[in-house]
């Protein structure tokens, strides 16, 4: 540990904030601390043991992803993008994405009808790293992952955890 500290990449400051606030589930006075390093933000909300017995239970982890994935999907169409709401989607000649209304669409004589599942009509409407393409990636790797049943609770808090360290790193 004897490293010098000016040998480390530089990085934006630390900015910390601190307020007291009720927290609108529980009535109980919370104190909020907010973190921001760059376009990095933590928000921690610390419970008083006095306030604690007014607390709701924690939802699984499982319930807080799928929570998440719910989020997103909204977010994504209130953008005009496809989620997993339509899963497959069709075009015809080379008009616009539009998804599947019916199983198997009849084939056009001399028109031109093209398949895909949300995700690829997502990656083909959005820039790389862009917010919206983010947030589908986000949304198609949770869903593969809430669909796993051998996966139990106290591994997707791992997982959730793991997630969220890699992001900020």
């Amino acid at each position: 540990m004897g490293q010098n500290v000016s040998n480390y990449p530089k990085q934006p400051q630390l900015e910390q904030k601190k307020r007291r606030e009720k927290d609108p589930n529980s009535d109980a006075e919370v104190t909020v601390t907010l973190q921001r390093r760059g376009i990095l933000t933590a928000e921690t909300r610390h419970y008083d043991a006095s306030n604690i017995h007014l607390m709701k239970p924690d939802l699984s982890a499982r319930q807080q992803l799928s929570d998440l994935c719910e989020k997103l999907r909204d977010q994504l169409e209130n953008w005009g993008l496809p989620s997993d709401r339509n899963p497959r989607w069709i075009r015809v000649d080379n008009g616009d994405w539009e998804p599947m209304t019916e199983p198997s669409p009849q084939w056009i004589p001399g028109r031109t009808i093209a398949r895909a599942l949300w995700i690829s009509v997502l990656e083909a409407n959005t820039e790389p790293l862009s917010k919206e393409r983010e947030a589908g990636e986000h949304l198609w790797i949770l869903t593969k992952l809430l669909e796993r049943a051998d996966i139990d609770d106290d591994y997707l808090w791992l997982i959730g955890r793991g997630m969220q360290s890699v992001s900020n790193y």
